[in-house]
């Protein structure tokens, strides 16, 4: 005689497996992800990248004091010599052979670049530049005669206005 296997047996392990899915199905759909913006602009630090998201003066505040002294680009004060945007997320910007220069520049929150100021020979100003090695980044560079004990310009960041100013400390 053949005895069949009750389908209760069978039933505990399927609803274990239909359970384990769904629980995992929920875990997917529900755990936020970060979102990009595809024009929010892009700056990188050493070999770190960070996107300007829409709350951008918290960001770019810890940015400027704190992870560009670990790049390697900034001095003890907070204050920067350089950084790098990524072009290829905002408006193209045309650069002439030598450089764009100015005296401060803004990176507004849809990846524009606003420049101010057209600085005097003898004065600290910004520089960009296309970067040597990608020609997508643009080297944003702060130098020229400074008499502080440094002897060298650096360009600071005002929270407020999201605004880079170059200038002797």
């Amino acid at each position: 005689m053949i005895h069949e296997r009750p389908a209760r047996s069978i039933r505990p392990f399927t609803m274990a497996a239909l359970l384990v899915g769904a629980v995992l199905t929920a875990i997917v759909l529900l755990v936020p992800r970060a979102t990009v913006t595809a024009d929010a602009p892009q700056l990188i630090v050493g070999s770190q990248t960070f996107r300007a998201e829409p709350s951008t003066v918290e960001f770019m505040d810890w940015l400027a004091t704190r992870e560009m002294l670990r790049g390697g680009l900034g001095s003890s004060d907070g204050s920067l010599r350089a950084l790098l945007i990524d072009r290829r997320l905002g408006p193209s910007i045309q650069i002439p052979a030598g450089g764009l220069r100015a005296r401060r520049f803004q990176v507004n929150q849809d990846g524009t670049i606003l420049l101010h100021e057209e600085p005097v020979d003898d004065a600290c100003s910004v520089v960009l530049v296309p970067d040597e090695r990608d020609p997508n980044l643009l080297m944003v560079l702060c130098e020229g005669p400074c008499s502080s004990p440094s002897g060298r310009c650096v360009l600071r960041f005002d929270p407020e206005a999201l605004r880079f100013e170059c200038a002797c400390p």
